[in-house]
């Protein structure tokens, strides 16, 4: 009887002293694995915390992808045509930008001048926030503007960045073009 109760309870048992082992290492890794835990958590708490809040001053400069000197819009304020030299006459004048990266609470500026002497500044304040847009910027040149070569320089002003990278109220001149007046 007594051998048959030990092929009986050898018959039941399955797997080995090893197996035994992995398994009981791998449970215990799951249940113990306290410090890993803790160092998900800290790294979490420190890269990713969510309780920080974004600057109100965009960190991102501006930038001219295009600039065009045209005397009509299309949709979106983009130029029809582009004009080199303008003739007395033909229409309103437009410096068109596509500027990237301008936010709320920013200006984009033109600023017409000739000879060193500024006759114009032309603003249009940015309302929401873009990646890549068209701005028109009018002049209405005066009738007794001298024929001649005239500068229109684009800016961006408003909230931002200094050179010692603290928020302020920055100006950014971004490009520029120079055309004829006829």
């Amino acid at each position: 009887m007594g051998c048959w109760c030990i092929t009986l309870l050898s018959a039941c048992a399955s797997g080995n002293a090893d197996s035994a082992n992995e398994a009981a290492t791998r449970e215990a890794g799951k249940a113990t694995n306290v410090v890993a835990n803790i160092e998900a958590t800290q790294v979490m708490r420190e890269f990713f915390d969510q309780h920080t809040s974004p600057t109100p001053f965009p960190t991102e400069l501006p930038s001219l992808a295009n600039l065009r000197l045209t005397t009509g819009l299309r949709e979106q304020d983009a130029p029809t045509n582009t004009v080199y030299t303008y003739s007395r006459g033909s229409g309103p004048l437009y410096a068109d930008a596509q500027v990237a990266n301008v936010f709320p609470g920013q200006r984009v500026i033109a600023v017409w001048s000739t000879n060193g002497t500024v006759l114009q500044t032309t603003e249009i304040n940015v309302e929401n926030p873009h990646e890549l847009i068209w701005i028109a910027l009018r002049w209405d040149i005066p009738p007794d503007a001298p024929s001649g070569q005239y500068v229109v320089s684009i800016q961006v002003g408003g909230p931002g960045m200094n050179d010692e990278g603290t928020p302020a109220d920055v100006t950014t001149e971004i490009g520029s073009l120079v055309f004829r007046v006829n």
